[in-house]
């Protein structure tokens, strides 16, 4: 009987320690972040994702409360550089979902030359990506005017060092995007 104890209080502090262990390593999905070394076990040699139209990184895709992320980061520092989902289980604090067709206007795009095109950023940071300035889409985004309105769907969500929109002088941190008024 007390072997039976023991064994069982045993099993109970494992788990315990586990889960602890498993939210002492939980990855904030926050661009600057520093990766715990159990993420960076988990990229695969030499695959790099594009991140920005001239930059890939080395990422990894991995699963956090039920939705699948890919993430990329610095190799040397081991920052998040970016993250995007296109998990349709994925809901950010506003509400917003992945396949979701929102109303927005001219002056709510953010036309990011060679990569895509984003509506408003949420309340939580991330950047929906409504479409793609490569190919057909592209007259689609540049030929709206500001007080238009018009009906998109949400293709995925990203977050990256490359897109900080400054509200102040309507600009990203790159100087090659664009804002559009």
């Amino acid at each position: 009987m007390k072997t039976r104890i023991f064994f069982i209080t045993t099993a109970m502090l494992l788990v315990f320690l586990s889960s602890q262990m498993a939210n002492a390593q939980k990855l904030k999905l926050e661009i600057g972040e520093k990766l715990p070394e159990s993420y960076l076990k988990k990229q695969k040699n030499n695959h790099l994702l594009a991140i920005h139209p001239s930059h890939y990184s080395p990422f990894f895709e991995t699963k956090i409360d039920g939705v699948v992320y890919a993430i990329a980061f610095d190799k040397e520092t081991k920052e998040i550089w970016y993250i995007k989902t296109t998990d349709e289980k994925f809901v950010t604090k506003d509400g917003r979902k992945v396949d979701e067709e929102i109303e927005i206007t001219g002056r709510d795009v953010f036309v990011y030359p060679y990569w895509d095109v984003y509506g408003p950023r949420t309340k939580d940071g991330w950047w929906p990506v409504i479409g793609s300035v490569l190919g057909v889409t592209e007259d689609f985004y540049r030929n709206w005017k500001p007080d238009e309105r018009r009906t998109v769907e949400i293709d995925a969500f990203v977050k990256s060092k490359y897109l900080h929109y400054d509200r102040e002088e309507k600009k990203t941190g790159n100087e090659r995007s664009e804002r559009r008024r």
